[in-house]
C-alpha cells in the first residue's frame, strides 16, 4: 500500500511545478529518514536512548503515578501521539473502535491498562499495523505452515476439523460430486439459488485484497453498478463508540471504493418494520467490529438474525463481517468466550443467558469463527477446539 501510494503521489507531482512539488515531498513523511527505519533495521524505540525518551513521556502522562496508562480515559492514545510526534511521525486518524482493538491486542493481561513495558509494545503494535510495516522474519512462512499442518492433524484424529483462511470463506456451496449417493430434488433445489456471497475479516477492509474481494462481490451482486450498502455498527457502539463517527469513517472508505449508496442502521434504535424498509432493495450488509454479544442481542430485537439470514441463503445478499459481524455469521458466538475481550453483559439488557450464543447460521457445515489469529492463540484454539462440535475457521488479519 505504502509503494502504491508513493507511486501515485509521484505520478500527480510530475505535473506540478518544482517548488510545489518539493514542498508535497517534504511533508509527504514516507519520504523521511525515520520511514527508512521503520521498513527494516532497528527502530528508534529500541535504542538506550528511545527507550529513555519513552519512560520521560509514560511518566508524564501517567497522572497518578500508578505505573500504567488506561484506555478510559485514553491515556495511551495521547501516548501514542506523544511517540509518534518524537519520531516524526503522523498519529493515524483512526476511529476509537480501531484503537480499542489494538489495544486489546497487546493488553494479554485483559487488566485494561499498559505498563511501560507494555505501552512500548503498544508502538511497536502501531508501527506494525497501521504502517504496514511487519519484518518478513526467515523460516516465518515454514512455522506458520507447519503450525497449519500440526493443527489439522490434531483436529483429524479428535473427529473435530480446524479450518484455516486468511482472507475469507468460500462464498459458494460445494459442488454436486461431493453429494453422496443420487441428488434428490429438495438438495438440487439449493444450486438454483444465488450462491452465498460472503466475506468475513478480523479487521475490515484493511487490505487491498480484501477492497477486490469486497467491490468484486458487489459486482457479481449487481453487475449495473450503483449497490446499496447497510452499515451496522452496534458491535461499535456496545464498546462505547459513536455509531455516527463510525458510519462516517466507514462511508469515506466505501466512497474511495465507488460505493456511494450506503446508510446507517443501528439495530438497538431499529425495529423489525423499519429493517425491512432498509433491506428493501439492499445489495450488502456491512457488520462491523465491536462487542460481539450487544451485537447478538441488537440483531435478535430488530429481526435482523431472522430476515438477513435468508437473504444471503436464498437471494445473493452479500454479507461482509469484521471481527464480531464475522463471529456472528457462524453457528454460535460462544467462541467469543475464549479470548476474554468482549463484555457478555451479564445483568444488562443485553445480556444473552436465558437466549443463547446462536449466531446467524449462514456458514456451510456448523462453522463458528475465530477471528485475529495469530500464533500467540494457536495453544487456545487447539485446546479449546477439542471442546466443540463446531467446526472452527480461523481468520488472521
Amino acid at each position: 500500500e505504502i509503494q502504491s501510494g508513493h507511486n501515485f503521489v509521484k505520478s500527480v507531482l510530475s505535473s506540478t511545478s518544482s517548488a510545489i512539488r518539493n514542498q508535497a515531498l517534504a511533508n509527504d513523511w514516507r519520504q523521511r529518514p525515520e520511514m527508512r527505519l521503520l521498513q527494516g533495521k532497528s527502530l528508534k524505540i529500541d535504542t538506550e536512548t528511545g527507550t529513555s525518551e519513552m519512560q520521560a513521556i509514560f511518566t508524564t502522562l501517567d497522572a497518578d503515578n500508578d505505573g500504567a496508562l488506561s484506555f478510559e480515559p485514553p491515556q495511551f492514545q495521547e501516548f501514542a501521539r506523544e511517540v509518534l510526534n518524537h519520531l516524526s511521525l503522523p498519529m493515524p486518524q483512526l476511529p476509537t473502535m480501531v484503537w480499542y482493538l489494538w489495544f486489546r491486542e497487546v493488553d494479554s493481561d485483559n487488566e485494561s491498562v499498559l505498563t511501560l513495558f507494555g505501552a512500548k509494545n503498544f508502538i511497536r503494535h502501531i508501527l506494525e499495523r497501521i504502517l504496514q510495516l511487519r519484518s518478513q522474519e526467515t523460516g516465518k512462512e515454514e512455522r506458520r505452515q507447519a503450525a497449519l499442518n500440526s493443527a489439522r492433524t490434531s483436529s483429524a484424529s479428535s473427529r473435530r476439523k480446524i479450518s484455516w483462511d486468511q482472507n475469507s470463506l468460500p462464498s459458494r456451496a460445494p459442488s454436486g460430486s461431493s453429494l453422496p449417493g443420487t441428488p434428490t430434488a429438495a438438495s438440487m433445489a439449493k444450486y438454483r439459488n444465488p450462491p452465498r456471497r460472503i466475506m468475513l475479516t478480523s479487521s475490515g477492509l484493511t487490505k487491498p485484497t480484501f477492497k477486490h474481494a469486497f467491490t468484486t462481490l458487489l459486482k457479481r451482486r449487481k453487475p449495473e453498478g450503483n449497490p446499496k450498502v447497510l452499515y451496522v455498527p452496534d458491535a461499535a457502539v456496545g464498546n462505547f463508540c459513536d455509531a455516527q463517527d463510525m458510519f462516517n469513517y466507514h462511508v469515506n472508505q466505501f466512497m474511495r471504493l465507488g460505493v456511494t449508496r450506503v446508510e446507517c442502521v443501528e439495530l438497538l434504535k431499529t425495529t423489525p418494520a423499519q429493517l425491512t424498509a432498509h433491506l428493501q432493495g439492499a445489495d450488502c450488509v456491512y457488520v462491523d467490529m465491536g462487542n460481539t454479544f450487544y451485537l447478538r442481542y441488537y440483531m435478535r430485537t430488530s429481526g435482523f438474525d431472522r430476515m438477513v439470514p435468508s437473504l444471503v441463503k436464498n437471494a445473493g445478499l452479500v454479507f461482509v463481517g469484521a471481527s464480531a459481524g464475522s463471529m456472528c455469521a457462524g453457528s454460535t458466538i460462544s467462541i467469543a468466550f475464549w479470548k476474554g475481550w468482549d463484555n457478555p453483559g451479564k445483568g444488562e439488557e443485553w445480556d444473552l443467558q436465558d437466549i443463547g450464543y446462536q449466531g446467524l447460521d449462514i456458514l456451510p457445515r456448523n462453522q463458528a469463527v475465530f477471528p485475529h489469529y495469530s500464533d500467540q492463540w494457536r495453544p487456545l484454539v487447539e485446546s479449546k477446539s477439542q471442546t466443540t462440535d463446531h467446526e472452527v475457521v480461523i481468520l488472521d488479519e
